[in-house]
């Protein structure tokens, strides 16, 4: 059936893993639910830091939906568990912290979209990416529509998925779909490593920026000067903020 875990170390860097190797990762309700279930507990843990989504096996992300599951789904059905997908990867993306899906192998349809709700996404150099629902008489139904036209624009996330394509890894650094490219996958788990324990040291700060930079990409703040101030007033006099000021000024002594 597959699972889903988590692990949380001392400095609070949180681990999810997809762990359904026998079909490769695939997103069935069974492991919807247990996703649904895991961000539920990440979001009311005020300990957590950062969030690192992965699978256990790095020859797939995640392969997608299950087709199998859904090919029988009445309008009501799909319906409800689009909604019900959909919702999960929402709570995802709002999660309080940075996330950072760390992506091997086949990433496609529904895997991509999981993807796309994380804040940072990097990539070993034999990914693959892709939105392949058409081929099936379908398309995205967990937040691929819109996550994917703000990440990649409206052209290229129209050739994605009308087209159904696969895409390498350099390709898709080259349409922003991914930040970074590693050459292996265990050159990929210590830079990620690296790169959480650095968020992890201001958590408050990563936040209020994660936040801001969402509210943006979505539109909902309508002017820069509100920007400006949301970001002065949310960093002024913080414990951080005064300590990291006070080091820069003596170095410059």
């Amino acid at each position: 059936m597959g699972e889903v875990s988590l692990e949380i170390d001392d400095n609070g860097i949180a681990t999810v893993l997809l762990n359904y190797p026998a079909k490769r990762n695939i997103l069935s309700n069974h492991m919807i639910e247990k996703l649904e279930h895991v961000i539920s507990k990440l979001k009311n843990d005020p300990d957590v830091k950062v969030l690192v989504l992965r699978s256990s096996d790095q020859r797939f992300f995640s392969a997608g939906g299950d087709v199998k599951e859904w090919k029988d789904y009445s309008k009501q059905q799909a319906y409800r568990e689009g909604n019900r997908g959909g919702k999960v990867f929402a709570d995802l993306e709002d999660l309080p912290f940075v996330t950072i899906a760390a992506i091997s192998g086949a990433c496609l349809g529904g895997g991509c979209e999981l993807a796309l709700a994380c804040d940072i996404r990097v990539a070993t150099e034999d990914s693959t990416f892709g939105q392949p629902e058409i081929t099936l008489g379908n398309g995205p139904s967990w937040g691929g529509y819109y996550r994917l036209a703000r990440k990649v624009g409206i052209s290229r996330a129209k050739e994605m998925i009308l087209l159904g394509e696969m895409y390498n890894a350099n390709q898709a650094y080259n349409f922003d779909l991914i930040q970074r490219i590693y050459p292996s996958w265990d050159t990929l788990l210590e830079e990620v490593r690296e790169m959480s324990g650095r968020l992890a040291e201001d958590v408050y700060a990563a936040s209020i920026s994660k936040q801001i930079l969402n509210q943006v990409e979505q539109g909902m703040i309508p002017n820069q000067l509100a920007i400006d101030g949301l970001s002065a007033s949310s960093f002024a006099q913080t414990a951080t903020s005064v300590e990291r000021k006070a080091a820069f000024l003596n170095r410059k002594k």
